[in-house]
């Protein structure tokens, strides 16, 4: 049987077989602490700089939140509504400009009134139908954004998000 094992070697600990009638105790050494202490430290560092720099559900594209456009929210949410009512219910977002890029950013949220998801063929078409009624409005090449579908069934919620337009990363 081996003395040490790898655990061992990376702690800097050994097997000593304690003999209470010598009293023969193990040599303590504050170079054995530092080491582990050290490494503890470093991922720990490591992790809360890398995560600060993970974003969570948060938009790739920013858009200037002073272009909001009211009357293409209410139209584009108007002609939404005019054809989805029986299916959905919808909040819509348009603004004029995102930062870097001369493109309008446009969010779209449509929450179900009723579960199509046992229903893919159908759901499908309506999502198809919704973006090429947003594409009606604004040109494919001109806009960035999301569609977001949201559907409550008791206490859970199920969402998905789709891209608009041209894709930024």
């Amino acid at each position: 049987m081996p003395d040490r094992r790898i655990g061992d070697k990376i702690a800097g600990t050994k097997l000593v077989i304690y003999d209470p009638e010598t009293n023969n105790k193990p040599e303590r050494s504050f170079k054995k602490y530092i080491l582990p202490l050290l490494s503890a430290y470093a991922i720990f560092i490591a992790l809360t700089f890398g995560l600060g720099k993970v974003s969570f559900n948060e938009p790739q594209t920013s858009f200037v939140a002073n272009t909001y456009n009211a009357s293409e929210s209410k139209t584009l949410e108007k002609l939404l509504t005019d054809n989805f009512d029986q299916y959905y219910t919808v909040s819509v977002r348009c603004y004029d400009s995102i930062e870097n890029r001369d493109l309008k950013y446009v969010s779209v949220i449509c929450f179900f009134k009723e579960s199509f998801l046992n229903k893919i063929g159908e759901t499908d078409q309506i999502r198809n139908e919704t973006r090429s009624q947003v594409y009606k409005l604004f040109s494919k090449e001109l806009v960035t954004g999301q569609l977001q579908y949201v559907y409550r069934s008791g206490g859970n919620m199920t969402s998905w998000n789709e891209p608009i337009g041209i894709t930024i990363k």
